[in-house]
């Protein structure tokens, strides 16, 4: 990875040399790392419509997400999800619905784990196997958790163990 090269690419609009920037400072691959500089170039490549760092930038100040590398701000982190989504990347769906479950807005966390789920995520269909358990619906969280669990997705094959699921 040529760091000068993206560099000048950045600076010349190439949202693709922004992302490969904010990750390069991210995790310290040919550059110092330096979480700042990170969130800039994703802030920056956000802001020029790169939808890939907007979804980025949204999971950097999810506090919620366990990838926070900046203060963490849950109403930043929405905003950055729903615009990806918005410009058609439904990578975004995930994240947001699972920062939105942990904020207590289970309506529209269930809303964007079914676009997650419909797109084969099982870790959203686990999400929505969770909140179902949760809510007591029983038969609904089996279900979530089959699906998930038919894609290898080892919680939910924990969970369909418990007692209560048992057929």
């Amino acid at each position: 990875m040529d760091i000068d090269r993206l560099r000048h690419a950045a600076a010349n609009g190439n949202t693709d040399a922004m992302w490969a920037l904010a990750n390069a400072y991210e995790f310290g691959m040919a550059a110092p790392k330096d979480p700042d500089e990170a969130l800039r170039w994703l802030r920056l490549g956000a802001a020029a419509g790169s939808t890939q760092c907007q979804r980025d930038l949204g999971e950097r100040v999810d506090p919620s997400s366990g990838n926070c590398i900046g203060a963490g701000h849950a109403s930043e982190a929405e905003h950055w999800y729903q615009v990806a989504i918005g410009a058609g990347n439904m990578e975004a769906a995930y994240p947001l619905g699972r920062m939105l479950a942990k904020l207590g807005r289970e309506a529209e966390a269930r809303t964007w784990l079914h676009v997650a789920a419909e797109r084969g995520e099982a870790v959203a269909m686990r999400r929505l196997g969770d909140l179902c358990e949760a809510a007591g619906e029983l038969v609904d969280a089996r279900g979530w958790y089959q699906q998930a669990a038919l894609l290898g997705d080892d919680l939910a094959k924990k969970a369909l163990r418990k007692g209560k699921f048992r057929a």
